[in-house]
């Protein structure tokens, strides 16, 4: 796999916040080498495990790092990416996906509490759900909004893949009570 173009990507992440002001904390983290490399370190392990024989879609997949890998890979997994509007319209992710040359092809909806939503409709065998801000973001008293997030799941993918970095509480419990899953040291993988 050719090198991550690590320096120039960190000083991009620099000089976007430098120009337009941070927007979200999570913007912080691609700042860091050290931070990013770990990041790449993370997709690297993840993508490994994904087959060949089996469509993905990476959902909240930011800056598109695990499509950068598939990409340098040769594109052997069926994988594209899709994030929230926010994310999409953001010059910082947008300039980073750039950077790695990456796009999303698709949107998620925006906000938790409306359920999961995905434009252009589309059928793949997992949705991964890697660090995708409004699942991470659910609290207890989101139980209806958890479960509907879950119940549209099905309408869009048969499994899901729920990493376990950075996994909510509250949504780690709801799937341990309501759902068929299996797990592994990074996710669990969930029977839509």
């Amino acid at each position: 796999m050719k090198s991550f173009p690590i320096d120039q990507f960190c000083v991009t992440a620099v000089d976007l916040i430098m120009d337009q002001g941070l927007q979200y904390n999570s913007q912080l983290q691609y700042c860091n080498n050290q931070l990013t490399l770990d990041l790449l370190k993370y997709h690297l392990d993840l993508y490994n495990l994904l087959s060949s024989d089996v469509s993905y879609l990476d959902v909240g997949n930011g800056c598109g790092m695990l499509q950068w890998i598939n990409n340098e890979e040769g594109n052997r997994v069926d994988l594209v990416g899709g994030d929230t509007k926010g994310c999409n319209d953001s010059e910082f992710f947008s300039r980073l996906r750039y950077e790695l040359r990456v796009e999303n092809k698709y949107k998620v909806s925006e906000y938790f509490s409306k359920g999961l939503e995905i434009t252009p409709e589309r059928y793949w065998d997992y949705l991964l759900f890697i660090r995708f801000g409004p699942l991470q973001q659910a609290r207890a008293k989101d139980l209806r909004s958890i479960t509907k997030f879950f119940e549209q799941a099905k309408k869009y993918g048969k499994h899901s893949i729920i990493s376990k970095v950075l996994l909510n509480e509250n949504v780690k419990q709801y799937i341990i009570d309501n759902m068929k899953y299996e797990e592994n040291y990074m996710a669990y993988i969930v029977r839509n």
